[in-house]
């Protein structure tokens, strides 16, 4: 286990973790099949919570269509937030892996 000394977050390296990550992946956190705002689409989309989110960026660097990035505002508490780039939503797959790598648990993913 890697130790930052800046900051508070403990990530395990080990091949244990990294496998319990991947099977994390397969599983998927919370996913919901219609989303209430959605009309006539079927394509899969994610919404962070900006309140919840820390800025950590686990999720920017886990997408692998780098659809999400780095807001330009800060939320309420002082952080600056994840958000989806919704001009490319048609690429999102659904995969759930930011959802799995938020340790804010900030991320929905719908499908």
């Amino acid at each position: 286990m890697k130790k930052d000394p800046r900051a508070a977050i403990f990530i395990d390296t080990t091949p244990r973790a990294r496998l319990i990550i991947l099977q994390k992946i397969h599983q998927g956190p919370r996913v919901s099949r219609a989303h209430p705002g959605r009309t006539g689409s079927s394509m899969a989309h994610i919404v962070i919570d900006r309140d919840r989110c820390k800025g950590c960026c686990f999720c920017i660097e886990f997408c692998p269509r780098n659809l999400i990035r780095v807001s330009r505002e800060h939320n309420r508490i002082g952080y600056f937030p994840a958000e989806f780039i919704e001009e490319e939503r048609e690429r999102c797959t659904g995969c759930k892996t930011c959802a799995v790598m938020c340790p804010d648990t900030a991320i929905e993913v719908y499908k």
